[in-house]
């Protein structure tokens, strides 16, 4: 049994198990905090909105995920262009190119674009699970280029540093230090503790992975090091104990310092592919890369290959006669 009472307006139905109707709980709770009562009399779902797939699909795909943030994001732009109270029945083919085109037109790119219709693939399966939409339209995915992989030299690198010794800005260009040196993630970085820091043995490990769940322990470099040992003799409750918000403004201001503001790969994660790039450019084998970086495959890593062309001399080495 379901019994729901919002504002006075009370709605009660059945479900076959307890899992289904604790998710009818929450779907009729949200439907009458925002005053939809037109489709909450029946346990059966029947021609979804847009709305009701989107709160649904976050309760039972997206909620507690990595991509929880990103997904649910991406499912309210999609119910802004298409319209919050439109039946997903209604969306063909032909109104997915209409929003590909409006994506392409405000400067979205293929990889943008393709994570936008998987947020929508992904409302479509949930209602399509539950009898709430007949089937799905083909989804028009775009093509993702090769973008051009960047990475700060150690000149930049030298700048940066000094340019923030000179505003007193000690944390972050430790933070940048330790991200360059490790190719952490910025969300490694703040969720290290003490605990995963080994000062003794010069190791530091990481137990969040987005991508493939993980853990993995490397070396600390030698300026790694001092600068955790600095940090663990100040009174800091861990490593580093921020977020992303604290670093925007700070990098943003260090970005127009050095004039690159216009360059849309000049954000923090640069830091991770310099990481890589230096690894490679120093003939370090694409595996440990690929370990080293906690890369989900070396398909991943690959990417990064074209910055060592000079291990292609001894494959034609091996062909001269």
């Amino acid at each position: 049994m379901v019994d729901v009472t919002v504002g006075g307006v009370r709605k009660t139905t059945t479900c076959a198990t307890e899992e289904q109707a604790k998710l009818r709980h929450a779907e009729l709770t949200a439907a009458l905090l925002r005053g939809d009562i037109s489709d909450v009399d029946s346990s059966k779902p029947s021609g979804w909105t847009l709305t009701r797939a989107y709160e649904t699909t976050v309760l039972t795909r997206w909620k507690g995920t990595k991509s929880e943030v990103s997904s649910s994001r991406n499912g309210k732009l999609i119910k802004d262009f298409f319209g919050k109270d439109t039946k997903l029945d209604e969306i063909d083919t032909p109104w997915l190119d209409a929003f590909v085109q409006h994506c392409v037109a405000i400067g979205n790119s293929g990889g943008t674009i393709n994570r936008k219709l998987a947020a929508l693939s992904a409302m479509f399966s949930t209602a399509q699970e539950r009898g709430g939409v007949r089937g799905k339209p083909k989804f028009p995915r775009q093509p993702e280029g090769k973008a051009r992989m960047m990475f700060i030299s150690r000149e930049e690198e030298a700048a940066m540093l000094k340019t923030l010794a000179s505003w007193g800005q000690d944390d972050l260009s430790d933070a940048i230090v330790v991200l360059i040196d490790t190719g952490f993630r910025l969300s490694e970085l703040w969720g290290l503790e003490w605990a995963d820091v080994d000062l003794t043995n010069r190791q530091i490990t990481s137990w969040l992975n987005k991508r493939t769940d993980d853990p993995r322990t490397i070396p600390m470099t030698a300026r790694v090091a001092e600068i955790m040992l600095k940090r663990h003799a100040s009174p800091l409750s861990k490593p580093f104990p921020y977020n992303n918000q604290w670093i925007r403004g700070r990098w943003d201001r260090l970005r127009n310092y050095m004039g690159r503001m216009e360059d849309t790969q000049f954000v923090p994660h640069i830091l991770r592919h310099t990481c890589a790039s230096r690894l490679v450019q120093k003939d370090v084998s694409l595996p440990v890369v690929k370990q080293w970086m906690g890369h989900k495959s070396l398909q991943v890593t690959l990417r990064y290959s074209h910055l060592n062309p000079g291990q292609l001399q001894s494959a034609a080495a091996a062909l001269e006669l």
